[in-house]
């Protein structure tokens, strides 16, 4: 994904078609020789591999850039559940389990989609508050990674739902779950409402945020985040501790 958009980059375009009309002269003022086509050939070939050599760090920069829409919706969409991809019972001459496990697995898609949702809306309101307010990156970028934590926590809540059979240990899992979506939703709504206070003050001046509260109440999200991500992981390890 990313070597792709290194080659839609204005500069590599340019480079390519560089080298391309600088083998072209080459070749036409040294003539179709073997040596000169090999000669030439190796100059542009090493020209446009240093190029690439010299990108590289900004290609891995915006890999784990999680501001970049692409790069976040890909993470998010490898965090989809399995069973996304199952389909339900067939409808007619259905069983009453089957009927049970159709209903179950529609239940559980609704709420993949839900997850989803409040995850790629959180990362749009993150995405127009650093446009606004650059100096807020790097608070918005924790934010985001604690956003996808909690939704693979809700996955993982999800699955571990289908698996357990007891009803002590699906209920210990149901809590799980219904923390972390409180945390996402949660997330999500605090996000909105800082990506309007950023909007609204601009339409009066330029939003100063150290004259602001916004990087404090950021980080309290971000704090809450990893704090719900700490109790739930340590219930999950040790499931009799909550009991």
């Amino acid at each position: 994904m990313q070597w792709r958009k290194c080659f839609r980059l204005p500069q590599t375009i340019w480079l390519l078609v560089g080298a391309g009309l600088a083998y072209l002269c080459f070749i036409t003022v040294l003539g179709i020789q073997l040596i000169v086509l090999l000669s030439g050939g190796a100059i542009a070939l090493i020209t446009i591999i240093w190029w690439f050599r010299q990108i590289q760090p900004h290609l891995i920069q915006a890999l784990t850039n999680l501001l970049d829409r692409d790069v976040y919706l890909t993470q998010l969409r490898s965090i989809k559940p399995a069973f996304i991809t199952i389909s339900p019972p067939p409808i007619f001459r259905q069983t009453t389990e089957n009927t049970h496990n159709s209903s179950t697995l529609i239940t559980r898609r609704l709420a993949w989609q839900q997850t989803y949702q409040w995850a790629k809306e959180a990362h749009q309101y993150a995405k127009q508050i650093a446009n606004q307010q650059a100096t807020l990156t790097p608070e918005l970028l924790e934010a985001l990674y604690t956003v996808l934590a909690l939704v693979e926590l809700i996955v993982r809540s999800l699955e571990v739902l289908d698996q357990v059979k007891t009803s002590t240990y699906k209920h210990l899992a149901q809590q799980h779950f219904q923390a972390s979506c409180d945390r996402l939703q949660a997330t999500h709504n605090q996000l909105q409402q800082l990506h309007d206070q950023v909007m609204i003050s601009d339409l009066h001046h330029p939003l100063n945020p150290s004259e602001t509260d916004l990087p404090h109440r950021l980080q309290l999200v971000v704090d809450a985040n990893k704090l719900t991500l700490q109790q739930l992981h340590a219930s999950f390890s040790q499931p009799g501790s909550s009991q």
